[in-house]
């Protein structure tokens, strides 16, 4: 948790910073009582010294074992639950013993060892983990698993996990941590292998590795072998001892947790690892309150699973609504690449997975981060207030250039514009210690910027003038356009297209208006509204016809539906004068946009229809051509 190079068991000392930074991270949170952190394991010890049931949650049937089904406590010397517990959520600053990562989380003992150390049927393992999960279990810690690489040994298992990371917390998935396992040798070239079910193939599912005091991979932690079809795969690593007696004749256990008290479990010592150390009998620790409640004796990725746990559980203390898998990236994006080994473009080593745990800068990157309440405009009067959420510690305001603070406090930051004239972008800002907030907004009234007017179509035989604006609009909360009296039925499409049918001659003016709660930005036009003639403004539309009755008179041909989403029907007016004309007169249909930019042709084919199914909204025009006349019909695309 903290490695400052203190010498702390064996004579052994390590590097200075080779740790998960746990007292950086309690700066922010030592956890939440109601974040549950099931261990299935040989049990833990009712009302421990450093663990008392007020932080237990001990239920009945939680026993999957031999004994009482009802009773999770360890048996005989069956330490190893307890060992993982207290590296989780062993009591701070009771003035024994040890603390643990999230020591104000609680745990869920179950019990899945027998008495004689033996496991219990794959079956009654599922159980257990459904079991977890249906009881409110948010984090799962699993330090076991089966001599087998096969990610799929024992597909009721791997169901269970899956039911786990999917259902657990209300669909937000628990999150499950699986130890890597022990299998490696590399002081002989032994690279091992991560065995069932750490190396299901589910995503989320933490598959925990072990480095050293010196931030190297421990020498019995397997490493990771991405061509392998078994799912060989470490995502990050956590401290733990260094290499058992038998691999390296001076190392053996030396991490701290909670043992069963007196002389039952691992202090003292009643085994060996696999070679001569550690001594029978010896104690660690051998002074202070209940120092047989406690010991120096455990390792193994089995003591770095529990820490993942244990940072899992700080997470979801500051932010519950994190998914499994949004943790699942946050504690691994967040490790250290510590130990001088090759990580790859994904970020990733063989040796660590991922790295080593850093819990701050997991807390850190997994907290809400703030945000400033507040207008997105900001004028010089009336003032604005702007209020910042999930900040911590105290807060210095910043505003931009056109801005100016009226006051301020913690919480809360009151501004204007420096003057009624300033217009443009700024911004407010919020400095923590942890975290820089910035709230872009609009100062002053809208800008037109490159703005002009353009005269794009005069459709002669419907008197119809279009306009459209072209150029940027900046800050606007709204658009609109005005004329001159030379105007009338005036209408526009997405703001910046005006329709226009002059009623009188003459000079005139199309202006298009920006506006927001500061003030409004204008452009105006001036015109020459000389009858069908447009001047200068008359551009790439089609020219003048012979429009029978006249742009504004009767046609020849009705189409309908006018809007219409779909298909427009051409068919026959019923006029008594025209009823000897045949729908089959018609020998060409074009489609134009209002640019007159020709979007649809039709000749020599149905001619008595037009499908504008695919046409964006907007107005557009249709041109009829017989044999004795061209008409040219306003229609709408509404969808």
């Amino acid at each position: 948790m903290h490695n400052t190079g203190q010498v702390f068991a064996d004579g052994h000392s390590g590097t200075t910073d080779a740790d998960i930074d746990a007292p950086e991270a309690w700066s922010i949170t030592t956890g939440n009582s109601g974040i549950v952190i099931a261990v299935l394991d040989q049990g833990v010890t009712s009302n421990h010294p450093d663990l008392p049931n007020t932080r237990q949650i001990r239920l009945n049937g939680s026993n999957f074992a031999d004994g009482d089904p009802n009773d999770p406590s360890p048996t005989g010397n069956g330490n190893h639950g307890n060992g993982c517990s207290g590296i989780i959520a062993a009591t701070q600053n009771n003035n024994q013993g040890i603390t643990g990562i999230a020591p104000n989380c609680s745990i869920m003992p179950i019990r899945i060892f027998n008495a004689n150390g033996t496991g219990i049927t794959p079956q009654a393992l599922a159980d257990a983990i459904v079991f977890a999960v249906d009881n409110g279990a948010d984090v799962i810690s699993n330090s076991w698993g089966y001599n087998s690489t096969n990610p799929n040994l024992h597909p009721v298992i791997r169901d269970a996990i899956i039911y786990a990371t999917t259902q657990g917390r209300s669909n937000l998935g628990c999150i499950v941590v699986f130890s890597a396992g022990n299998t490696a040798n590399h002081v002989i070239g032994n690279n091992g292998g991560v065995n069932f079910p750490s190396n299901v193939n589910i995503n989320g599912v933490l598959t925990v590795g072990a480095s050293d005091r010196f931030d190297l991979q421990a020498n019995y932690s397997p490493s990771e072998n991405i061509s392998s079809s078994n799912n060989q795969i470490i995502d990050l690593v956590a401290p733990s001892h260094r290499a058992y007696s038998c691999q390296i004749a001076t190392e053996t256990f030396e991490a701290y947790t909670i043992d069963i008290p007196g002389n039952a479990g691992y202090n003292p010592v009643n085994n060996n690892d696999c070679g001569s150390l550690p001594v029978i009998s010896s104690v660690l620790p051998n002074t202070g309150t209940n120092n047989l409640s406690y010991t120096g004796r455990f390792g193994g990725t089995s003591y770095s699973c529990p820490q993942v746990a244990g940072v899992s559980a700080l997470i979801l203390s500051i932010n519950y609504n994190l998914t499994q898998q949004e943790v699942f990236n946050i504690i691994t994006s967040t490790a250290d690449k510590v130990g001088g080994y090759t990580y790859n473009s994904l970020g990733k080593s063989n040796e660590l997975g991922n790295g080593r745990l850093n819990a701050h800068q997991a807390v850190q990157a997994a907290m809400p981060q703030p945000i400033i309440n507040g207008s997105s405009l900001v004028c010089n009067a009336p003032n604005q207030t702007y209020t910042i959420t999930n900040a911590t510690g105290s807060v210095t305001w910043q505003v931009s250039s056109k801005l100016q603070i009226v006051s301020s406090s913690n919480t809360q930051v009151t501004v204007k514009a420096t003057n009624s004239s300033v217009s443009g972008s700024g911004f407010v800002k919020a400095i923590t210690a942890t975290a820089t907030t910035q709230k872009d907004v609009w100062v002053g009234k809208p800008k037109l910027t490159s703005a002009s007017i353009n005269g794009i179509a005069n459709v002669n035989c419907n008197s119809i003038y279009i306009y459209e604006y072209t150029g940027g609009i900046l800050g606007a909360e709204s658009t609109r356009w005005e004329v001159s009296l030379q105007f009338d039925d005036v209408s526009s499409v997405n703001n910046k297209t005006l329709f226009a049918d002059p009623t009188n001659k003459g000079s005139g003016y199309v202006t298009f208006v920006a506006s927001n709660a500061c003030g409004e930005a204008i452009f105006c036009k001036p015109v020459d509204v000389d009858g069908f003639s447009c001047g200068a403004d008359s551009i790439n539309f089609p020219n003048a016809y012979s429009c029978g009755g006249g742009g504004s008179g009767p046609f020849s041909f009705r189409v309908s539906p006018n809007p219409s989403n779909s298909v427009i029907n051409i068919a026959l007016k019923k006029a008594d004068d025209e009823a000897s004309k045949q729908i089959n007169d018609i020998t060409e249909l074009r489609l134009y946009d209002f640019k007159g930019n020709i979007l649809i042709q039709k000749k020599n084919s149905d001619l008595k229809s037009i499908n504008v199914s695919r046409m964006k909204e907007g107005m557009y025009y249709l041109e009829i051509i017989s044999s004795d006349t061209k008409e040219i019909h306003r229609i709408v695309v509404d969808k």
